[in-house]
């Protein structure tokens, strides 16, 4: 079975351990795909996931769709992975977001997230996905940045 993405994957595209822990970075440190399309399969909450992202070359984040942030951490490992760590809010539904990713970002990369929300009731399990993403060409024509499919 094929999906869309969760909330948490869609966020994450449009997104370590050493000794002493991870460098503190920016939003503007964090990696730029190269400007194009890019052809990603995956796996979101254990269900496939596939299709395309056209990307403009901006850094990877995951601040777009969520300026309800209490707080984002970026930083780089010792391996050279970068990751995201956010605890977001909207409404009565909160959560902390986590994104890594790795791949040399003109070629091809990889992204691994989760998503632990808190909110009202019964606890929700922590939302794991896994990304693959693989450079295929320029946009196509109509395709605007960031226009996922």
């Amino acid at each position: 079975m094929v999906r869309k993405l969760s909330l948490i994957s869609a966020l994450a595209i449009l997104g370590a351990a050493s000794g002493c822990g991870p460098k503190p970075l920016t939003a503007d440190d964090m990696p730029r795909p190269l400007a194009g399309l890019w052809r990603y399969v995956g796996v979101d909450d254990g269900i496939a996931s596939k299709g395309d992202i056209c990307l403009s070359g901006r850094p990877v984040h995951i601040t777009d769709a969520s300026s309800n942030c209490e707080k984002i951490a970026w930083s780089r490992g010792a391996d050279g992975a970068f990751e995201i760590d956010a605890s977001c809010s909207d409404h009565d539904l909160h959560g902390d977001i986590k994104a890594r990713y790795s791949g040399d970002f003109h070629s091809s990369y990889v992204m691994d997230g989760s998503n632990a929300e808190a909110r009202p009731g019964p606890p929700v399990p922590v939302v794991r996905s896994h990304f693959a993403f693989q450079f295929a060409g320029p946009c196509p024509a109509g395709r605007a940045p960031e226009d996922l499919k």
